[in-house]
């Protein structure tokens, strides 16, 4: 059964998240259909201290004229401690 994404993004409206960023976008191979980049991302708390930092694959294609992620794949991430 596919999961519920709604139910996800409760338990994470519900952690000490507030937004996310991309840190650093890093393209790896971009073909005229296709591109892979390497994205540094960090959740981020309401005061702007990240809390949780990684790295993750995002494939892009382009199918019909318009371009649209079809696969992701997350490399590693880290959780800071609370203080």
């Amino acid at each position: 059964e596919p999961e519920d994404h709604r139910s996800n993004f409760e338990k994470l409206k519900s952690s000490r998240w507030d937004h996310s960023t991309f840190d650093e976008i890093e393209p790896i191979s971009i073909l005229p259909e296709k591109a892979h980049y390497k994205v540094s991302f960090s959740r981020r708390t309401e005061s702007g201290e990240a809390y949780l930092t990684g790295e993750i694959i995002y494939i892009a294609s382009k199918r019909e004229g318009r371009w649209a992620v079809c696969a992701r794949s997350i490399l590693r991430y880290q959780v800071k401690a609370k203080q």
